[in-house]
């Protein structure tokens, strides 16, 4: 994620680096074509999003990046909590790719204390975001597996 991304410029991204055309995601929307557009334009020409058109948004771009960038603002963190099914993988495997997210990112972090450059800062950035998707998986996985109630996956 861009930490000095604006919003209109994550707006702009979300809607148009996306497959579906400009036309597609305003008939989901409601709304037309035009005002999709002018609603992420930079500047003065631009309209505001309104709010109640963020999260149909995202979901129809499956792009949460703008929640993601609202948050950091904040001070907060937003980790998609994956759907869990039943898997294939020994569950010793989930205990090891977790482990190995952890270490990596431990490495990263010394690495960035000892050189902090926008660059090591983009790596450790992204491996604490990997720990902390891994820890809301498994947090989800043991809950299930608790409970008897892992789905499978067919």
């Amino acid at each position: 994620m861009n930490t000095t991304a604006t919003i209109k410029s994550i707006l702009y991204s979300t809607i148009h680096r996306n497959p579906k055309t400009i036309d597609q995601l305003a008939d989901e929307l409601g709304i037309s074509s035009n005002t999709l557009y002018r609603n992420c334009l930079e500047g003065e020409s631009g309209s505001e999003m309104p709010m109640s058109r963020l999260v149909p948004l995202m979901k129809a771009t499956k792009n949460f990046d703008l929640l993601k960038h609202i948050a950091h603002l904040c001070g907060c963190v937003v980790v998609k909590i994956p759907r869990v099914a039943f898997t294939k993988k020994e569950e010793i495997d989930i205990v090891d790719e977790y482990q190995n997210a952890t270490c990596n990112s431990v490495t990263l972090l010394k690495d960035f204390f000892n050189k902090p450059t926008q660059e090591t800062f983009k790596k450790v950035h992204d491996s604490l975001r990997e720990v902390m998707e891994k820890c809301a998986q498994n947090s989800k996985y043991t809950e299930k597996k608790l409970a008897g109630q892992l789905e499978m996956d067919l």
